[in-house]
């Protein structure tokens, strides 16, 4: 009976065993902290630690739950991945080699200077109506204006170049300047002519037509080189800057 204690006795301890395994060359010389230790013949080890499970491969010393260390290959490769979607997250490395997830989003805000205006993230779309808050160079690198564009050729080369594509007979490509849209001017170019607008009533102050160059204020078809036309008694008045007064033409 006693013996049969015994045995009974031993049994259950040996599920208590604090044991180390070593598999590879010198099998008695093992890490302090490893429970299992696997050494290959290039001298890298495998490794299990006994404090909190930690994996290593290639050191001895892992610093996280799975570390890995390699010098001359790619250490990790994985084959036969399912495709993702959009929305999904990714992995990144960050400097110290540490893999972190991201979302597929910040990536895109991370990445994409011009922002969607409906939803102020990164735009992800040719048709989407974007913006940008810094100033914007073509051509130059250190931009002084919010839209700096500049050409070093010699020849006669256009930096811009608006264009309405519609056929209609009405069509009109408009640039806006100014402050404010109280204070903005158009400049709209149509039909053979240059024209300068308020910007709110629309009405053209003054017109150049492009193939002659006629000038016409107050009318948009000037039929001389300056055409003025006013329901006012004045029509012109030169000012010289001797301050004489008589400067009026009917």
């Amino acid at each position: 009976m006693k013996k049969n204690i015994l045995m009974l006795f031993l049994s259950l301890n040996l599920f208590n065993l604090d044991a180390q395994i070593k598999i590879g060359s010198n099998p008695k010389n093992i890490s302090n902290n490893a429970n299992l230790e696997v050494e290959a013949s290039a001298g890298r080890a495998f490794v299990v630690t006994k404090d909190s499970s930690k994996v290593g491969v290639g050191t001895l010393s892992p610093s996280h739950l799975i570390h890995i260390i390699d010098s001359i290959n790619d250490p990790v490769r994985i084959v036969g991945l399912k495709s993702g979607k959009s929305t999904d997250s990714l992995l990144i490395v960050d400097s110290l080699g540490v893999i972190k997830r991201l979302s597929s989003l910040s990536l895109g805000s991370m990445t994409e200077p011009w922002f969607n205006a409906a939803t102020n993230t990164a735009a992800t779309s040719n048709t989407q109506n974007i913006y940008q808050m810094g100033r914007v160079g073509i051509n130059v690198t250190n931009p002084t204006w919010m839209l700096d564009v500049r050409t070093n050729s010699v020849n006669s080369e256009l930096v811009g170049h608006f264009v309405n594509s519609s056929q209609a007979s009405t069509a009109e490509s408009q640039v806006a300047i100014g402050a404010g849209p109280g204070a903005w001017t158009k400049i709209v170019g149509y039909d053979g002519a240059l024209g300068f607008r308020n910007y709110s009533s629309n009405i053209e102050f003054m017109t150049m037509k492009t193939w002659n160059g006629f000038i016409g204020m107050g009318t948009t078809n000037p039929l001389y080189p300056v055409h003025i036309k006013t329901a006012a008694n004045t029509n012109l008045f030169l000012e010289n800057t001797s301050g004489d007064p008589d400067g009026a033409l009917a």
